[in-house]
């Protein structure tokens, strides 16, 4: 493929560079096999999770005093909370697409019910809903390599964000993953030339991969983890594994629930202004992350059992 050449329709656009940043259902991979060229490589994957949500409104244009963090793990489930413009905002419920027993929270009523029953998240519903619930599933992890076996698939063309790679959206990470990525792009054309398109592909490649590839494999393996997790608590069980760095993730996050400093630590990685690394490389903050949150409670905000939550949403309302 020729640089700088997109096909649209049947038009041909001629440019310096292309940018795809058209989302994670771009569709300019298979546009780049339909010209002749080599599809780049794809990992994809259905994220195993799925959303039930509700948006509301307050009548003051206020918004909910956040009593925890946006995302909030509990038994068998996560509660997203997202505040929105003008007084909206939005509530979910995040588990696992296979917990066929959850589905009731489809019912408006049942997922009132079930909102209630958290007491860091409940007064989130205490307002004007503008949406039914909304069931979101088949949420794909889609990652995209455009250098093949050491060849670029094609020149003139760079993919950024979610046309790259995305991944389930409840860690909220998908557009600082993007920032960063326009970021390096920005920096790598004041070195390289569009006009030095094979040389641009690569170094574009090699940054994407030490830059940012890092950042999605981190956020794949937390929600491979906590998928785990959520099928251990539907099984009754208690999630076992020997990955250390899931162990100091939950000591991390049960940590911030207590103290202030660990709080800031945790949302500065969560916020991806740092890496786990740095922020436990403060002084004292591994031993107090250790004492704090290693033996603390699987989930130490407070929630529901699984059997209450069933119950709630199957009885009458």
């Amino acid at each position: 493929m020729s640089p700088g050449v997109v096909i649209d329709g049947g038009a041909v656009l001629r440019a310096d560079l292309v940018v795809d940043a058209a989302g994670r259902r771009s569709p300019v991979g298979a546009m780049i096999e339909s010209a002749g060229g080599r599809r780049p490589d794809e990992e994809l994957e259905d994220s195993g999770f799925v959303y039930y949500a509700r948006h509301f409104r307050s009548v003051d244009g206020s918004r909910p005093t956040a009593l925890g963090t946006l995302l909030q793990h509990f038994d068998s489930v996560s509660v997203l909370t997202l505040p929105g413009d003008n007084g909206t905002w939005g509530v979910g419920f995040t588990t696992s697409a296979r917990d066929k027993q959850l589905r009731e929270l489809r019912d408006p009523s049942a997922w009132q019910s079930a909102l209630k029953l958290y007491p860091t998240a409940a007064h989130w519903g205490e307002a004007d809903p503008i949406t039914d619930v909304q069931v979101i599933a088949g949420i794909e992890d889609r990652y995209h390599r455009y250098v093949v076996d050491g060849e670029p698939v094609v020149t003139g063309l760079v993919a950024i964000g979610d046309a790259w790679a995305c991944t389930n959206p409840s860690l909220g990470r998908g557009a600082s993953i993007g920032m960063l990525h326009a970021c390096a792009l920005r920096d790598l054309l004041r070195d390289v030339s569009p006009d030095q398109p094979e040389k641009l592909v690569r170094r574009f490649d090699e940054l994407t991969e030490s830059t940012v590839t890092p950042l999605y494999r981190m956020t794949l393996a937390f929600d491979r983890h906590r998928l785990n997790e959520i099928a251990a608590d539907v099984a009754g069980e208690t999630y076992q594994t020997s990955d250390a760095n899931w162990a100091m993730t939950k000591a991390l996050y049960a940590a911030a629930q207590q103290d202030p400093d660990v709080l800031r630590a945790y949302a500065s990685v969560a916020s991806m202004l740092s890496t786990p690394p740095e922020a436990l490389a403060a002084p004292g903050m591994v031993s107090k992350v250790l004492t704090l949150g290693a033996n603390a409670p699987q989930y130490p905000t407070p929630g529901p059992t699984r059997a209450e939550l069933l119950s709630t949403i199957a009885g009458p309302r």
